[in-house]
C-alpha cells in the first residue's frame, strides 16, 4: 500500500501539483478531500485516523523488541514506512523522526548496559540518520521560496525558525485577548486527541455535529502569521505550529503549564528508573514519551496521531501481560 502511494504521490507532484500546491492538496486544503487518496473522504479518514498511530505504534514497540529480544526488524520495517509517509505527504517531520530515532538508539547504547549493539546495526543506524538529514535537506531545499536555498537560509529556515516559531506564536496570541488560548477548556485541548476518536462514530451517523478541540486549535492556527523578515527582506510566513505550551495553558493558563510540564517529566523519569526491571514495555512507553516530549517543543504532538499510537501501545502492553505476567 505505501509503495502504491509513495509511487501516485510522486506521479502527481511531477504532473498535476507544484510541492506547495501538493503539500495543500493531501490535507484537503484546496478541494475539501485529497487527490493522493482518489479524492474519497474514507481513504483520508482511515489513513490519519489509523494508520498513522499504528505507525507510531511500530515505532514504539520497535524500540521494546530491539532492547528486549535483539531484534532489530519491526524497527526497521516502522522507519522504512515513516520516510515513505513523508514522499506522500511532501513532509520532513517522518524523517525527523528517524533521525531521533537514532539518536535515541545511541542514548540506550550509553545509557543501557545490557544493550550491546552490533557495529553492522551501528551502521544500519548511521546509514538511516544520514539518509534522513539529506532527505530533510533535500525537501526544505525543493520546499523553499524564491530559489533563496542556500544551506544558510535553509538552515536560518528549516532549523532555527521552524523549531522556535511556536514559541513566538504561543507570545503573541497570550497578547490577543480574543485568542482561544484563552478559552480555558479544563484538559480537553490536551487531550484533544482522544476526543477527536470518541467524536468520530457520532459525527459520521450525524448524531451529534460537534467539532473536536484538536480541530478548532487545527483551523484557528492554520492561517498565516507574520513573524518578521529574513536577511532577504521577505516577510517570514509560517503557519499550523504551536507546541504543547498552547494545549496546556489553554487548559488551565499557567497553571496547567506547569502540572503538566511535571508529569511529563515524572513520567519520563520514573520509567526510565523501571527499564532495568521491565525492559519491553518500560523501553515501549519511555521511547513514547520521549518522542511525545521532544516533538512537544515545536507541535502539539498529544493532539495527533502520536499519542493514538501510545495509547495502541498501552493497550498491548496490558494485553500481553494479562497472557504473560512475567514480561
Amino acid at each position: 500500500m505505501y509503495i502504491f502511494f509513495t509511487s501516485r504521490a510522486i506521479y502527481l507532484m511531477n504532473t498535476r501539483f507544484s510541492l506547495s500546491q501538493y503539500r495543500s492538496d493531501v490535507f484537503g486544503l484546496i478541494s475539501g478531500s485529497s487527490t493522493l487518496f482518489f479524492n474519497i473522504s474514507s481513504f483520508s479518514l482511515l489513513y490519519f485516523y489509523f494508520i498513522l498511530p499504528v505507525l507510531f505504534f511500530g515505532v514504539f514497540v520497535g524500540f521494546g523488541y530491539l532492547l528486549r529480544f535483539k531484534k532489530f526488524g519491526l524497527l526497521l520495517v516502522s522507519l522504512v514506512l515513516m520516510a515513505l509517509d513523508s514522499v506522500m505527504m511532501a513532509g520532513r517531520f517522518g524523517f525527523h523522526y528517524i533521525f531521533f530515532s537514532g539518536i535515541l538508539l545511541f542514548v540506550f547504547k550509553a545509557n543501557v548496559n545490557y544493550f550491546k549493539v552490533s557495529l553492522r546495526l551501528m551502521t544500519v543506524i548511521c546509514a538511516f540518520i544520514l539518509v534522513a538529514t539529506y532527505s530533510v535537506y533535500f525537501i526544505s531545499e525543493t520546499r523553499s521560496i524564491n530559489g533563496q536555498s542556500n544551506i544558510k537560509n535553509l538552515f536560518e529556515n528549516f532549523v532555527i525558525d521552524y523549531h522556535t516559531e511556536s514559541f513566538h506564536i504561543l507570545d503573541y496570541e497570550l497578547n490577543q485577548p480574543d485568542s482561544i488560548i484563552h478559552d480555558f477548556t479544563l484538559g480537553f485541548s490536551t487531550f484533544s486527541g482522544i476526543e477527536r476518536y470518541l467524536l468520530l462514530l457520532p459525527n459520521l451517523i450525524k448524531l451529534t455535529s460537534k467539532i473536536p478541540e484538536v480541530d478548532i486549535i487545527g483551523g484557528f492556527l492554520h492561517p498565516a502569521r507574520n513573524l518578521g523578515i529574513d536577511h532577504f527582506g521577505n516577510i517570514k510566513w509560517y503557519n499550523a505550529y504551536a507546541s504543547s505550551l498552547f494545549v496546556l495553558y489553554r487548559d488551565g493558563a499557567i497553571f496547567g503549564v506547569v502540572l503538566g510540564s511535571f508529569l511529563l517529566g515524572f513520567f519520563v523519569q520514573g520509567l526510565a528508573y523501571r527499564l532495568p526491571m521491565s525492559v519491553f514495555s518500560s523501553t515501549l512507553l519511555l521511547t513514547g514519551f520521549m518522542f511525545m516530549s521532544i516533538y512537544s517543543l515545536f507541535q502539539a504532538a498529544f493532539t495527533g496521531p502520536m499519542l493514538a499510537g501510545y495509547i495502541l501501545s498501552i493497550f498491548t502492553i496490558m494485553k500481553i501481560k494479562l497472557n504473560r505476567n512475567n514480561i
